[in-house]
């Protein structure tokens, strides 16, 4: 999974490599096509978010569907997780 958002990142990011990381290449609008074969398009900086967002939207449900069970998840806040980290906390 992290490896195809790697490559998502990454195809986003691809173009001309002195443009790569600055503004004007973010702001640049790319066409694509969903999987249910509609199209689409947005800035390179939208879809970046949008991949930054999304495992961030799974994570939630995850948590949600868990506090219907009822069971009581770890935290799963990014604070806390680098919190934990941080003092050994596993």
């Amino acid at each position: 999974m992290e490896r195809a958002a790697a490559r998502s990142v990454q195809n986003v990011l691809s173009g001309p490599r002195e443009l790569a990381l600055c503004e004007e290449a973010l702001l640049d609008v790319v066409n694509f096509q969903f999987v249910d074969g509609g199209k689409g398009m947005m800035s390179r900086s939208d879809m970046i978010l949008r991949v930054v967002n999304h495992g961030t939207y799974h994570r939630g449900l995850v948590s949600d569907m868990m506090y219907q069970v009822p069971a009581v998840p770890k935290a799963n806040d990014l604070t806390v997780y680098l919190k934990d980290w941080c003092t050994g906390v596993s």
